[in-house]
């Protein structure tokens, strides 16, 4: 994502299987997001630190898919 890039609708964002390592989004890329969730981003090393500027409703990460 470019830092100018912005998702102004967005509330609700699951990553799942993703490869990316390094995640760098702008601190006003996900102006009302609520709910993110990570599912088996085995290579993700952290959520990008603008992030804590939100207020999330729910997060969840899981490493493994429930069986």
């Amino acid at each position: 994502m470019k830092e100018d890039d912005t998702f102004d609708n967005l509330k609700f964002l699951k990553l799942s299987g993703a490869t990316l390592a390094k995640w760098e989004v702008g601190e006003e890329c996900f102006p009302v997001l609520e709910k993110l969730h990570l599912w088996v981003c085995h290579k993700l090393k952290e959520i990008p630190p603008s992030f804590g500027y939100c207020f999330f409703k729910n997060y969840q990460y899981l490493a493994e898919p429930s069986t």
